[in-house]
């Protein structure tokens, strides 16, 4: 990373490391799959000789990628509704300063989907999720009053019977 232009900085709380591209103003954090009981500590990656983040169902992100150039760098992101997919379904699980900056990207996201019609995108990631993940997202949905049943449903019926769950 150092030979592109990147410094490591270990500096962050948790032990956590992230590499900084200061001319072309990019942050670059690595982050693992968190699966079982999971841990609050950061995780040794003994290949890259770095500590990293483990993160729950990074599955969402991962599946649904797009690639963008930024700053003449290419780099593979996930997609907005995978981006909003996964942060309704983790919201409950995060800190309660962190849930608010969530549900704000959540709603700025899901207007971008809205405004570039691109619902039958994030109606394929929702298809994609487990039950456990959609009952998730639904309730952070309900409880912060975001709307997203558009999106999810197919008609009239689907709406109703998603309004009974809830």
């Amino acid at each position: 990373m150092e030979e592109t232009g990147f410094t490591l900085d270990a500096s962050r709380n948790a032990g956590i490391h992230r590499f900084l591209h200061e001319d072309v103003g990019m942050e670059i954090e690595f982050l693992l799959q968190e699966r079982g009981q999971g841990s609050a500590e950061a995780h040794h990656v003994e290949s890259l000789g770095i500590r990293v983040q483990g993160l729950r169902n990074l599955d969402i992100l991962s599946r649904f990628t797009m690639d963008v150039a930024y700053n003449d760098i290419d780099i593979i992101v996930p997609t907005p509704e995978a981006y909003a997919a996964h942060k309704l379904v983790i919201n409950s699980g995060r800190a309660e300063a962190k849930r608010e900056k969530d549900i704000q990207a959540i709603d700025l996201v899901l207007e971008y989907i809205r405004a570039n019609q691109r619902g039958r995108f994030f109606k394929e990631v929702w298809n994609s999720l487990t039950k456990k993940q959609k009952m998730s997202a639904l309730s952070t949905a309900k409880e912060n009053h975001i709307e997203i049943d558009d999106m999810i449903c197919d008609d009239f019926e689907s709406l109703c019977v998603l309004k009974m769950i809830f």
